[in-house]
């Protein structure tokens, strides 16, 4: 939503005077959408913040869940290749699979 309102905005600035939308509508959408995007900028700092401390928090505990997961979907679907591609082996390099 509040990409789209900015586009909006944006292509109103540009049309100018040939703008379909009344300026009263944009400078009230404009007032909405910066508080907004304030707001949810300043829930992304945030969440990168948390994401930085559990990462941080499961490295001091010698677990790295991202990375054991990504570990087992990728083996599973190099196993679903190799399976796949049983009699053509040299597909697997498509996938960057090394054969």
């Amino acid at each position: 939503m509040i990409s789209l309102v900015e586009k909006i905005i944006l292509q109103h600035t540009e049309a100018g005077i040939n703008s379909p939308i009344s300026n009263s509508l944009i400078a009230d959408i404009n007032y909405r959408i910066r508080e907004a995007r304030s707001k949810h900028d300043q829930g992304e700092k945030y969440r990168k913040l948390m994401e930085a401390a559990f990462h941080d928090r499961d490295i001091h505990l010698g677990i790295s869940r991202r990375e054991d997961k990504l570990r087992s979907i990728v083996h599973e679907i190099v196993s679903l290749l190799d399976a796949y591609y049983d009699e053509q082996p040299e597909e697997l390099k498509k996938w960057g699979v090394r054969v």
